[in-house]
C-alpha cells in the first residue's frame, strides 16, 4: 500500500516538475494545462536549443520511468488481492483529498469561514477510513470528485459527517456478536 501511495506521489511531483512547479496561484491544473498543450520547464536539453516541447522533455520522462521500474524490480513483496484492493481505496481517497481540499479551502478563504476547513479536515479522516476499512457506507465520498460539491462547504461538511456517522454504525454492526 505504501508503494501505491509513493508512485501517486511521485507522479504528482513529476508533473510539478515538468510542468514549472512554481504557480502564480493556486490551481494545480495549472500543470495539467501546460502539459497538454506541450509547454514545459526548460531542461538541459531546452539549453541545446530544442525548446521546451516533448523533446526536451522526454529524457526527464524516461529518467522517471526508469527510476519507478528499478524501485518496484527491488520489491520483492508478495502481493495479494486484498493488498491491490487496499491500494485501489488507498489512490481513490488520495485523489478525493487531493481534488477537493484546496476547493473546500478556497471557499473558506473567499467568505471568511470555517466550514471548508472542518470539511477538509473530517474528509481526508473519512476516506482513511474508508481506505483502510472499505465499506459501502464511504459511497457518498464520491459526490467529492466533482468540484461542484466542494464549492458548498456547509452541504460538504453536513455529507463527511454523515459518512463518518454511517462509517461508525457499519464498524459497531460488524463488531456486535450475533444473536443465539
Amino acid at each position: 500500500m505504501a508503494g501505491v501511495v509513493a508512485l501517486v506521489s511521485a507522479g504528482a511531483m513529476t508533473v510539478a516538475t515538468s510542468a514549472e512547479p512554481l504557480l502564480q496561484s493556486d490551481d494545480t491544473r495549472h500543470w495539467l494545462s501546460r502539459i497538454g498543450h506541450g509547454n514545459f520547464a526548460p531542461t538541459v536539453v531546452s539549453f541545446a536549443g530544442v525548446g521546451h516541447g516533448w523533446l526536451a522533455i522526454l529524457p526527464f520522462y524516461a529518467l522517471v520511468l526508469a527510476g519507478a521500474a528499478a524501485a518496484i524490480g527491488a520489491t520483492r513483496l508478495p502481493i495479494r488481492r486484498h493488498d491491490l484492493a487496499t491500494a485501489g481505496a488507498v489512490v481513490v481517497a488520495w485523489l478525493l483529498v487531493e481534488h477537493s481540499a484546496p476547493e473546500l479551502l478556497r471557499v473558506d478563504r473567499s467568505v471568511h469561514q470555517w466550514y471548508g476547513l472542518a470539511a477538509a479536515l473530517l474528509l481526508t479522516a473519512a476516506c482513511a477510513w474508508a481506505a483502510l476499512r472499505p465499506r459501502l457506507a464511504a459511497a457518498p465520498l464520491l459526490a467529492f470528485a466533482t468540484v461542484r460539491t466542494a464549492e458548498h462547504t456547509k452541504w460538504a461538511l453536513l455529507l463527511v459527517v454523515l459518512v463518518l456517522a454511517a462509517l461508525a454504525v457499519s464498524e459497531r454492526v460488524r463488531r456486535s456478536p450475533l444473536p443465539a
